[in-house]
């Protein structure tokens, strides 16, 4: 009986050390609304953390943002005043914000990651490098993932991101330049043939050089007859057979189809084929 007592007094006495400690361990957390986190710590204004502005998902929402006066009207209740472009730039900063932005939260994903033993990594999610069993080709099957848009996967290692297999941003319409551009070739040096090859068509227009002459009057005032006539003929020369200088992109195709699509077999006769002029 003795013996039972000192268990019990025992353990009363490690309960009430352990709420005592609890008690005591609670009382020296912060309170709330006084720890700074790693900005504020820093001395960074929030002005000096803005999200990326640049409208990525604009197509989003029923593609709300392409009109940014309804987008300004939306938000002049709250907002009185803003802008259709400030508007759009604060609708496409809070999506961004929403779907992509860490937020400063750097070390939060970078510790949780090391915890689940790389159970969570979103480095890996965001990769496709050749031993994982997924990549940008298949992430929407394989984790149900949408890629990010206007990217192309990466076919090796990026040395602007520390060798890791990431997408990379396909280059913005109109900024890539043609071979001849490259090259330096002035559009006036890559003039069409001027030559009629197809003089019979469209029910023989070009044969009437001043009906010609005519119907491009409008549009390019003091036209001669004889340049109307050449400008129809380089154009439907263009439209039907000129490649316009994309003679390695028709290249490439037809190696990259296995030559499914092969324009040179099109046009052949040889004995090998089902097919020729006949």
């Amino acid at each position: 009986m003795k013996k039972a007592l000192i268990v019990l007094a025992l353990v009363v006495v490690a309960v009430v050390a352990a709420l005592a400690a609890g008690f005591w361990l609670d009382h020296r957390k912060p309170e709330p609304g006084t720890v700074l986190d790693e900005a504020a710590a820093a001395d960074r204004a929030p002005e000096s953390l803005r999200g990326a502005d640049e409208d990525y998902f604009r197509d989003m929402d029923y593609g709300a943002t392409h009109d940014p006066e309804a987008v300004r009207a939306a938000l002049d209740p709250y907002v009185p005043g803003i802008s259709a472009a400030d508007a759009v730039q604060a609708v496409a900063r809070g999506r961004n914000n929403w779907i992509v932005w860490s937020g400063g939260n750097d070390r939060f994903w970078d510790e949780i990651s090391r915890r689940s033993v790389n159970a969570l990594d979103f480095v890996k999610t965001i990769s496709s490098h050749p031993s994982l069993r997924y990549g940008r080709h298949n992430r929407w099957e394989y984790l149900g993932l949408v890629n990010e848009p206007c990217f192309e996967e990466a076919k090796g290692p990026n040395k602007d991101r520390f060798d890791l297999w990431l997408d990379h941003r396909k280059p913005e319409p109109g900024t890539v330049l043609d071979e001849a551009a490259a090259a330096g070739r002035a559009p006036d040096t890559l003039a069409g043939a001027g030559e009629d090859y197809f003089h019979d068509m469209d029910y023989g227009a070009t044969h009437d050089s001043e009906a010609v002459r005519a119907a491009l009057a409008p549009y390019v005032p003091g036209i001669s007859a004889a340049a109307a006539v050449q400008a129809v003929a380089k154009g439907r020369n263009n439209w039907i057979v000129w490649s316009g200088g994309n003679d390695r992109f028709w290249d490439e195709i037809s190696r990259r189809s296995l030559n499914a699509l092969d324009f040179v077999k099109t046009i052949s006769s040889h004995p090998s084929l089902r097919y020729g002029r006949h």
